[in-house]
């Protein structure tokens, strides 16, 4: 028996810009066996990686905040902005391998086959710290209405989500090199691979399909724009989507 493994390594960067560690990660595990002098099978299993783990921009102040809010100075261009800090991204590819060679005659035989599974866990985009802006609306002057904490408008996301995405595929194949004489070679081979869509795990992804349209269930609203509550103000009765309803609601 024939046998070779390959293991993987991990390396660290460091920027010195910025409080930022990448971490890349990498595993593979290769296994041939040669069962006669004509067939040898191969298999193998990788874990390849890589990671940017909650990391911060520098911060101004000292204290139990992480993270101060965005501050835009509309007239100056000044711009303090921590971005969507702190900021999550990990993805993870896993491949399971078999390949079997085998020699037969004037043919040279190779069959495959491989599974592998993509993972990403990466946050959202969102900034839940805040972001004040001035432009000067009060006193004339953004940075004297920054420095009275007299904002002309501020905008806070209320969630700052991560979304956890799947992918996996597979893949056939099967190929001979045939040496039909001294003069002709023949190299002949097929493949195939499954590639679905990506898909989130906890379900919160979707898709609109218009052949599943019900326009019964569609929304209605009033004359000021909002969801039907109730009769009234172009209203004939409650919006058919009541979860709208209830959210609306709940906002006030």
């Amino acid at each position: 028996m024939l046998s070779r493994v390959r293991e993987g390594s991990v390396g660290v960067r460091t920027f010195s810009h910025a409080d930022r560690v990448e971490i890349a990660t990498g595993s593979s595990s290769e296994r041939a066996w040669a069962t006669s002098p004509s067939v040898c099978s191969s298999k193998s299993f990788a874990i390849p990686g890589s990671v940017a783990p909650n990391w911060r921009a520098n911060r101004i102040f000292t204290g139990p905040n992480t993270i101060i809010p965005t501050i835009q100075l509309a007239n100056l261009g000044t711009n303090y902005n921590a971005n969507w800090t702190p900021w999550n991204n990990k993805a993870d590819d896993y491949q399971v391998r078999d390949d079997l060679s085998w020699a037969r005659g004037a043919h040279q035989l190779k069959f495959g086959a491989s599974w592998a599974l993509y993972k990403k866990i990466q946050d959202a985009f969102a900034a839940p710290q805040g972001q004040f802006n001035f432009n000067g609306f009060y006193t004339g002057n953004d940075f004297a209405d920054f420095l009275l904490g007299y904002p002309n408008n501020y905008q806070e996301d209320a969630v700052h989500d991560s979304g956890h995405w799947n992918n996996v595929s597979w893949g056939l194949y099967a190929q001979d090199n045939w040496r039909v004489n001294s003069r002709l070679t023949l190299n002949l081979g097929l493949r195939w691979d499954g590639v679905p869509h990506t898909y989130e795990v906890n379900h919160r992804a979707s898709n609109f399909y218009p052949s599943l349209w019900d326009a019964s269930k569609a929304a209605t609203f009033d004359n000021s724009g909002n969801i039907c509550s109730g009769p009234g103000n172009g209203c004939t009765a409650t919006s058919p989507d009541s979860l709208m309803v209830t959210s609306r609601s709940r906002k006030r």
